[in-house]
């Protein structure tokens, strides 16, 4: 699911999977659960570029988007945490500043449900095959 999410979006495969969680199935609850977040991503994710930092020229950033979108009044920044991100000021004064996001997984994963669905139920028949196989050797 995370590399057609990710092909989708036009995002790193890693950026996906880390936002997808599989609970896996136990003996008391017989499912397998996914849950892809529904919090939108940071626009920096979408290969944003732009001056880096904007040193007030004012060009703006531009992302990918389904197709580049600029973003005339953004900037690149990297936090004293290191947090790397695009911002915009919200006001005219310097600050506050607000981070610019993206749309989030949980949509574009649940278009892409039957692709999932698909893949689960080949991957399990292949492992029940060789599960029986292993046991099969094991009583001979």
């Amino acid at each position: 699911m995370a590399r057609v999410v990710s092909k989708d979006m036009g995002l790193k495969v890693s950026d996906v999977r880390d936002r997808i969680t599989i609970r896996d199935a136990t003996l008391s609850r017989l499912a397998v659960t996914l849950y892809a977040s529904a919090k939108r991503l940071p626009l920096i994710l979408f290969r944003a570029s732009g001056p880096e930092p904007s040193r007030g020229k004012g060009r703006g950033v531009s992302a990918n988007l389904g197709g580049r979108k600029r973003y005339p009044q953004a900037f690149i920044a990297t936090m004293n945490s290191g947090h790397r991100g695009v911002f915009q000021r919200r006001g005219l004064s310097r600050l506050p500043i607000a981070e610019l996001h993206g749309p989030s997984i949980a949509h574009v994963f649940t278009k892409h449900e039957q692709v999932g669905i698909d893949r689960a139920r080949e991957q399990l028949a292949k492992n029940l095959g060789h599960e029986l196989a292993f046991e099969m050797s094991q009583a001979v």
